[in-house]
């Protein structure tokens, strides 16, 4: 059975309490919550001015927020994002240090390291130094708090970190295995995987035994060019989807990942629902309906 969760971006618009209502109407097992949401339910503030917790959970201190999630049966999963995060740099370190320690204050399991994307085409070349680099640097303070870090390699040729072979490699090189996971993103595997430019590793691998958390989101406009395929064409997952994700669901629970999975859709129209509830329980009957007909 699929133990599903939800990103604050499915809900981009939502205050962190709305989050919570969410995910628990829906069953899920827990939350992602992310510091670089607009949130138009709430009063306007000057959000540049506050601290990061109160950019993540709307001015609610963090022991606050877990023990919030907490009574709504839920587990903060991960608090997002350390951009760049294989750039390795004093700044890093200290945004790497303050959200951890703002995870350890409301009880998430752990910190997400995004890889820098900076627009250039990243060509072949495997990420190598620079991400053991940073590997080697973070992994005391994720150590110190006993959190995990999880890295998702982004699937678009600008990318820096690709695939997850990659990520595998440098993560047992560091010596890193209990304490670094990775997301595997069901639209960033399928672009990594399907775009021949794509020589690193192996590009359609997956690696449950280094998973710590999945993200699923799906593409159903079939017009659309693999170059072209954004964040803003991530939808609810249903029968239309062409990113496979009942496919890649099955190799890795068959592959024994048992961990959450997370619903992280960044389409406006999905956004824009008036009632979220509704379109996250289709698309989780859909998931299992499919999932357990191949696995039962």
């Amino acid at each position: 059975m699929l133990r599903f969760a939800v990103n604050h971006m499915t809900v981009a618009k939502a205050s962190y309490q709305t989050l919570l209502y969410t995910a628990g109407h829906c069953g899920c097992v827990g939350v992602e919550v992310r510091d670089d949401l607009v949130k138009q339910d709430l009063v306007k503030q000057d959000l540049a001015n506050q601290e990061l917790a109160n950019q993540l959970f709307d001015g609610v201190s963090p022991a606050q927020a877990g023990q919030m999630a907490r009574d709504a049966g839920l587990r903060i999963l991960a608090l997002a994002e350390v951009k760049a995060f294989n750039r390795f740099s004093d700044v890093v370190m200290e945004q790497v240090q303050s959200l951890a320690a703002t995870a350890t204050a409301c009880g998430a399991a752990g910190i997400s390291l995004i890889p820098s994307n900076d627009g250039a085409e990243a060509g072949a070349n495997a990420p190598g130094a620079e991400l053991m680099q940073a590997l080697k640097e973070i992994k005391p303070v994720l150590a110190e708090s006993n959190l995990i870090g999880f890295i998702e390699p982004l699937g678009f040729r600008t990318a820096s970190l690709r695939n997850k072979a990659d990520a595998v490699e440098a993560i047992e090189a560091a010596d890193g295995a209990g304490r670094f996971k990775i997301i595997h993103d069901t639209f960033h595997h399928y672009l990594a995987a399907n775009d021949e430019s794509n020589l690193c590793g192996d590009k359609a691998a997956f690696y449950p035994e280094h998973t710590g958390l999945v993200h699923i989101s799906g593409v159903t406009d079939q017009q659309l060019q693999l170059h072209e395929l954004a964040d803003e064409h991530r939808v609810h997952v249903d029968g239309n989807d062409r990113l496979g994700n009942v496919q890649q669901l099955i190799a890795l629970t068959e592959g024994g990942y048992d961990g959450p999975v997370s619903v992280e859709a960044f389409a406006p129209s999905v956004h824009n629902l008036a009632d979220p509830t509704v379109q996250l329980m289709q698309s989780f009957k859909y998931l299992e309906a499919k999932t357990n007909a191949v696995t039962a």
